[in-house]
């Protein structure tokens, strides 16, 4: 009997010799082939690029969800013939984070490829291998609806200037929430205290989901003992630690709205077991603050400002008096700066010359906002982009998104 491992294996070298003219494919591998064609060059080709487009994720999957990401992996790595590095540069990833997806995404294939599989030599369905959830495995018409109802709902969220998530006061929300639930079963729930100022790039009705669904699903298979909670910062991503005893085998994947939540945050889960312990890892993007510092003395709108970025990475810094712009740069030392030209002591033209100039403002992102509609001089003189008032939120946090991608790499103040 061929095991799923075995089968998985021979798929990861079939990947790496896909191009190679002289690979003679493994009898394992031919078993995914059908049989009148396994003789026919390109059959096996063709055979794993069906098995890609079966993860092919739909148009509203947003880019960093871990289903985009597999298929992405495996489309710039395999069918482009793409390098790691090549990869990771397109993925906007660490070339260590990618080789960590690359392991994911090959099994995620393997597993379309085993459960389309036409040979008769493979292990049956009581095999004790455990295979991740993939979009090519058959579905009953509940599941089907079930699951695209829970995708819409969690896009619905996913809109333009969507918001980042405070992790500590997440995770104490989410700790409020289940505690009369632990309580009730008799299972304890210890959450060590996180340090404050941890930003994670997931809409806190998502991450608040994700955690709630990890925990209920935990309780559902544990009679007592507890699940200890902690927080780590490792790199540029932050980790929440889940670990404790279980009183018999978990899979998260079992659990439809777990897995579509999955599929629509960007985060990477990590589940070990051994014997009757357990530990789960939610890695998720870390999201540094923002500075913006606006220069305008039209206090309603700094006001409707401060609104536009509650729950993003913006932190709003505000200045009416543009003789006072150098002060507050020093104060604030902002990432990115709003700036009027009607000012009641200067020029903002002539003030947006002198920023240019100071070598403390000369590369960091300036957008002129405004009634009057000179974008062309805005930009001649230096301006990253040009925002006419009255402005949208929407609008607002495109334009900041739009400047920090802008943003020099060589500016002191680092994010």
């Amino acid at each position: 009997m061929v095991s799923f491992e075995q089968f998985k294996q021979a798929i990861q070298i079939a990947l790496n010799h896909l191009y190679d003219p002289g690979y003679c494919p493994d009898a394992i591998v031919l078993l995914v082939v059908d049989k009148e064609s396994q003789n026919r060059p390109g059959a096996l080709f063709e055979t794993i690029k069906r098995g890609i487009a079966l993860l092919r994720p739909e148009t509203d999957i947003p880019l960093r969800a871990l289903g985009r990401r597999t298929f992405d992996v495996l489309n710039y790595r395999y069918l482009e013939n793409r390098t790691q590095e090549e990869t990771a540069d397109l993925m906007h990833i660490s070339p260590r984070h990618l080789r960590r997806e690359q392991k994911q995404a090959v099994e995620a294939l393997a597993t379309v490829l085993w459960r389309n599989r036409s040979g008769e030599h493979f292990a049956g369905e009581g095999d004790e291998v455990r295979m991740p959830d993939s979009s090519g495995e058959a579905q009953d018409d509940e599941q089907l609806v079930l699951r695209s109802q829970a995708r819409r709902e969690l896009i619905s969220l996913l809109k333009p200037g969507a918001a980042t998530a405070d992790l500590p006061a997440s995770i104490e929300t989410v700790f409020g929430v289940v505690s009369p639930l632990f309580r009730q079963h008799d299972v304890g729930l210890l959450v060590a205290t996180p340090a404050p100022g941890m930003l994670v790039d997931v809409h806190p009705t998502l991450l608040h989901e994700l955690l709630i669904a990890v925990l209920s699903e935990l309780l559902r298979h544990m009679s007592s003992g507890e699940v200890r909670v902690a927080v780590q910062r490792k790199g540029e991503r932050i980790s929440v630690l889940l670990n404790g005893s279980l009183a018999d085998a978990v899979d998260l994947r079992e659990n439809t709205v777990l897995q579509e939540l999955l599929n629509t945050v960007d985060v990477c889960i990590v589940y070990t077991k051994s014997v009757d312990t357990f530990a789960i890892e939610l890695s998720f993007a870390d999201v540094r603050s923002v500075r913006v510092l606006v220069i305008d003395d039209n206090f309603d709108l700094v006001h409707y400002f401060r609104r536009y970025v509650e729950r993003t990475r913006y932190t709003i810094f505000h200045e009416s008096l543009g003789e006072n712009a150098l002060e507050a740069v020093l104060a604030s030392r902002p990432h990115i700066i709003v700036l009027d030209v009607l000012l009641p002591d200067i020029d903002g033209w002539v003030l947006l010359m002198q920023l240019r100039q100071e070598s403390m403002t000369r590369s960091t992102p300036i957008i002129v906002c405004s009634v009057i509609r000179e974008e062309e001089l805005a930009l001649t003189l230096g301006a990253t982009l040009y925002v006419p008032k009255p402005v949208r939120r929407k609008d607002f946090l495109q334009a900041l998104d739009y400047a920090l991608a802008q943003r020099s790499s060589e500016e002191p103040q680092g994010l």
